[in-house]
């Protein structure tokens, strides 16, 4: 039978290994949260420049024309016409 000083060494070295298995495995988690915080900043800046990106090219762009407007002028001018038309030559 072991002697209680015996078991008390052992009991202290299986917390020490626990306790360096947890700060190793924290060590690694660290390791790979940092990583991924790098990979989503990246992909973030990314996003952000081509939104930029759009934004520009949006800006760029010509202003749509609005056609139920413009078939009304010309609707309203050819009326005109027609009925100046039809006066000056009766």
């Amino acid at each position: 039978m072991p002697s209680a000083d015996s078991s008390w060494e052992v009991s202290l070295a299986r917390l020490e290994g626990k306790l360096d298995a947890i700060i190793a495995s924290n060590a690694a988690l660290t390791v790979s949260v940092n990583g991924l915080d790098r990979r989503v900043r990246d992909v973030e800046t990314s996003m952000a420049t081509m939104k930029q990106q759009l934004a520009e090219i949006d800006s760029q762009k010509p202003a749509k024309t609005n056609w139920t407007a413009v078939a009304s002028t010309i609707a309203a001018c050819l009326a005109v016409g027609l009925v100046i038309a039809d006066r000056l030559f009766k």
